[in-house]
């Protein structure tokens, strides 16, 4: 039975609601960390994950890691239901409505306990679970979606409508090169735009009516990081543009980031390198062998790849340039790494020691710190383009799905630290790029005229996003800001 205890004085209980997927969860660990801070840890903090993910906070919680916090565990979500796609298997709207389904009976419990004493004052969740908008209201309590991808990603969303009626879709042959004329979006290209929120539109449209219903979305990025897009700014403003005209209050829109694993970017409760790979780490190792900025690291994140032929094209390519490289190459049966490359090509690395191929999990963030590393061949995921960016390393871009195209761009166009790597759809909708293509790229990023343009435009934005978490910075006063506010009891709906 739920305690109940009228005139009592209330601690504020916060939900944290992640999705499993590591670029989604490692935000809301972020904020976790951050309550720890004896400004704000006379709370009640309950976490409601996955088995996988609770049990990684437990461990993490018997380390100590959260000593001094309130720190409750409940295992609720099943697993994320897959699609047969070799390069992207998670569909958003498949993901939400199966989180839905496991959560409701939780649902039910906290507004049947809605008065007891140590009911939740706050709720914080995935950007996905926009249905947490209805037990906020059943409460009355703050809701904050917390958006892991990128800010154009939002923004596209709240202007599906206006790309809808202007044919501005990757799917419309004749609009698919124009340049999106929207604030916010305009440098990128309609074939940047992500492919779900068209096919799923219903879902998409109402994703974001339940946004509407939010105290504050937070946003992974910072403002400086964000300056020359203006997808923030946009955000922002056609929120309380439709607030207007509607009239509901318009949600705040909060850059709290970058919220990544990297020194200078996480509380100081957080002990990144404890739980990080050691440095006798065999890919750190070799790094330690090789000349400052002569390596280029290749990485496609953890849950979408290229295809097997690409992965040939790739190595094949890479060879070719004559640039030492890490490879983080990880493939799903039947393939093994074996099958998707060239014959010998394992073998002529290791002899030669110019490259190496971690099958297995990568220390990405110190990786890119290493000064090694002189370039980043990324799927532009927003947490690789974060830790790219906040390493001050440039990239060649391979987008593959989701936000990735749209990362991208602004990776290559929006603050040019970046070249992409020029692609081609086959007829089967998968991205194929040609050996020569690579060889080219590569070698004009780590050799070219270009070089030190990219460079120095790196190294201008990591200085200033470095700067952006650091005390009276933007993303500094915005996060202290929200905590203060998430561990004070307010009952009320905002």
């Amino acid at each position: 039975m739920a305690i109940t205890c009228t005139g009592c004085p209330r601690r504020a209980h916060i939900l944290l609601v992640p999705l499993s997927a590591i670029g989604h969860f490692q935000p809301i660990l972020h904020i976790l960390y951050y309550l720890v801070d004896e400004r704000y840890n006379d709370v009640v903090v309950t976490v409601i994950a996955d088995k996988q993910r609770i049990a990684e906070v437990a461990k993490l919680q018997k380390r100590g890691d959260f000593e001094g916090l309130d720190l409750r565990l409940e295992e609720v979500f099943g697993e994320v239901p897959h699609f047969p796609d070799p390069c992207f298997s998670v569909r958003a709207n498949a993901i939400s409505e199966a989180m839905e389904r496991d959560f409701e009976p939780v649902k039910r419990r906290l507004i049947r306990e809605r008065t007891a004493f140590e009911a939740p004052t706050s709720i914080v969740g995935d950007m996905l679970f926009d249905w947490l908008a209805d037990l906020a209201a059943e409460l009355k309590i703050s809701w904050f979606p917390l958006y892991s991808s990128g800010p154009s990603f939002a923004t596209s969303v709240i202007e599906l409508p206006n790309l809808i009626s202007q044919r501005l879709s990757p799917y419309n042959p004749e609009k698919v090169n124009a340049l999106i004329s929207l604030p916010g979006l305009s440098f990128g290209r309609v074939r940047d735009m992500t492919g779900e929120i068209f096919e799923y539109s219903e879902y998409f449209a109402l994703h974001f009516e339940n946004m509407k219903r939010s105290t504050a979305l937070l946003m992974n990025t910072a403002e400086e990081l964000d300056e020359q897009a203006g997808s923030v700014i946009a955000l922002r403003n056609r929120l309380l543009q439709m607030a207007k005209a509607e009239g509901f209050q318009a949600p705040r829109v909060l850059s709290i980031g970058p919220m990544i694993r990297m020194p200078g970017f996480t509380s100081s409760h957080e002990p990144v390198q404890k739980v990080a790979v050691e440095t006798s780490s065999a890919c750190l190792q070799w790094l330690e062998k090789q000349g400052k900025s002569s390596v280029l690291y290749i990485c496609f994140g953890s849950h979408a790849n290229i295809t097997p032929k690409s992965m040939l094209e790739l190595a094949h390519g890479v060879e070719a340039s004559g640039v030492p490289f890490l490879w983080v190459l990880r493939v799903k049966h039947p393939h093994t790494v074996t099958s998707v490359l060239p014959p010998e090509f394992e073998a002529r690395t290791k002899s030669s020691g110019r490259g190496f191929i971690e099958k297995s999990w990568a220390p990405q963030g110190q990786i890119l710190q290493h000064p090694s590393v002189g370039g980043f061949l990324s799927h532009c995921g927003w947490n690789s383009t974060l830790e790219g960016i906040c390493a001050g390393v440039p990239f060649i871009t391979w987008p593959l799905n989701a936000d990735q195209p749209l990362n991208a761009r602004f990776v290559t166009d929006g603050v040019k630290i970046g070249i992409p790597i020029s692609v081609k759809d086959t007829e089967d909708d998968y991205i194929v790029v040609s050996r020569d293509e690579v060889e080219k790229t590569i070698r004009t990023l780590m050799f070219g005229e270009k070089k030190r343009e990219l460079w120095n435009n790196v190294q201008r934005l990591k200085k200033r996003t470095a700067e952006s978490v650091t005390q009276g910075h933007s993303s500094y006063e915005t996060l202290h800001s929200f905590l203060r506010e998430i561990t004070t009891v307010s009952p009320q709906i905002r």
